[in-house]
């Protein structure tokens, strides 16, 4: 008989909301500091409805100990994920803790694939902000719990690398069929105290108090502050929101005529997915061969369609060499300049992002120096392997180079490169960007 293992619905009903034991975690386990918490939970078919009731059972008592071992400074939001992740609700849904607690115990199960790499995806363009009610610009602590059944069908290796660069605490709980190297890939480090795994949906109970405990510690050591990397993390930023980015294109022969088509939708697709304006992301373009042609400035257009329409009209240039060196030149000493539209001056982020598609033929060194040295945030995009080690070389980090395997296939991997765009313009990657002579 397999009655044992699940409780009827109306017994586990009653169980879930009445009498709930007291968690005995320390009253002052995060001396008074506050802290945004965000669940992220897997609600696929694997589940099933009735064990996602004993999920529901772990969030309602796991948020009523942290809202109580916090004295209320605690702020909630809960994203549900399957095939196609869905908010529940956001940091700022609810004015207290009690309407979030209320929300849990209503809220229903949705069903779906396992796609947990997109939930995380999902999480950091549509929480992880200030309008979504984020206090990391504040210096709060920002805490993700991850919740899963089973395998991820995509990849939650990028997005996780997003939330360590942003110094976000990642705990990571492991139910009946989840990957102990997978929880381990999303989990922050010490792995000890940030991976929980459990054999059943019945059992996730007996890890409430060691997660509450284990988050408390988390928001104590960050002390409400920060988090400092050794990565790359941008200079000091007043306005929020907000980025200049300047597209560096390939346009030479390693392009092509028939191939640059593919190139522009790629530059199309990276573009639809920023909030481009006047006051929150600008976009210059240039292309590069033989030498730089700046196609529009930062301050050309003030949309997201004139923008488009603009890079839709891109025609191949055309050119025997491929000088980015010469073109990085030319982009560190014109391109983000306060004439141009840069707003280097009101703390906004300078980005840079180059599209190759095979090997300079000039040397790069200089070039590279020169937009380290004005402190701009450089990513990379490869098509094909020749130009991954040197867009390596010239980012600012090697995490910020995404790869495609031919032209056909770049534009489906923007997804890739955009969390990472979007983190810095949202400020939960902030990037500390230091540069020495002679290194």
């Amino acid at each position: 008989m397999k009655g044992h293992r699940l409780l009827p619905l109306c017994a586990l009903l009653g169980l879930l909301f009445v009498g709930l034991p007291k968690i005995d975690a320390q009253d002052d386990c995060t001396h008074g500091l506050p802290a945004d918490i965000y669940f992220l939970v897997d609600s696929s078919w694997s589940m099933g409805k009735e064990n996602f009731e004993h999920v529901r059972q772990f969030l309602y008592s796991t948020i009523q100990a942290l809202h109580h071992v916090s004295e209320g400074k605690f702020q909630f939001a809960l994203v549900q994920y399957n095939s196609k992740p869905g908010t529940e609700f956001q940091l700022n849904s609810y004015p207290t803790t009690q309407g979030v607690l209320a929300h849990v115990k209503a809220m229903s199960y949705r069903g779906g694939g396992t796609r947990t790499g997109l939930g995380l995806s999902y999480l950091i363009q549509k929480h992880l902000n200030s309008a979504s009610g984020s206090r990391a610009s504040d210096g709060v602590a920002q805490v993700v719990v991850v919740l899963t059944d089973g395998r991820s069908q995509d990849d939650v290796a990028e997005p996780s690398q997003v939330l360590q660069m942003a110094g976000v605490e990642v705990f990571a709980v492991g139910v009946q069929d989840a990957v102990d190297w997978e929880l381990r890939e999303m989990a922050s480090q010490p792995h000890e105290t940030h991976v929980f795994s459990v054999d059943s949906f019945l059992t996730l109970w007996d890890i409430v108090q060691d997660l509450v405990v284990g988050i408390c510690g988390a928001v104590t050591q960050s002390g409400g502050s920060p988090v400092a990397h050794e990565a790359p993390v941008v200079r000091r930023g007043t306005a929020q929101e907000s980025a200049d980015l300047v597209l560096l294109i390939d346009g030479s022969q390693n392009v092509g005529p028939a191939n640059f088509p593919y190139v522009r939708d790629l530059a199309l697709r990276i573009i639809e997915g920023l909030d481009v304006g006047r006051d929150s992301v600008r976009v210059a373009l240039a292309l590069y061969a033989n030498g730089p042609e700046i196609k529009f400035y930062l301050n050309s257009y003030d949309s997201k369609a004139t923008v488009l329409e603009a890079v839709k009209g891109l025609a191949y240039p055309g050119g025997q060499e491929s000088n980015l060196g010469m073109a990085l030149e030319e982009v560190a000493t014109s391109l983000f300049s306060q004439t141009a539209g840069g707003r280097a001056d009101e703390g906004v982020p300078q980005m840079l992002l180059v599209i190759s598609a095979g090997p300079s033929t000039d040397d790069t060194g200089a070039g590279d120096r020169a937009v380290k040295k004005a402190g701009i945030i450089t990513f990379g995009f490869g098509i094909g392997d020749s130009s991954t080690s040197e867009l390596e070389t010239v980012a600012t980090d090697k995490s910020f180079v995404v790869n495609a395997a031919d032209f056909r296939s770049a534009a489906s991997v923007t997804d890739r490169l955009l969390p990472y765009l979007n983190g810095v313009v949202q400020r939960t990657i902030i990037i500390q960007t230091e540069f020495t002579e002679g290194m």
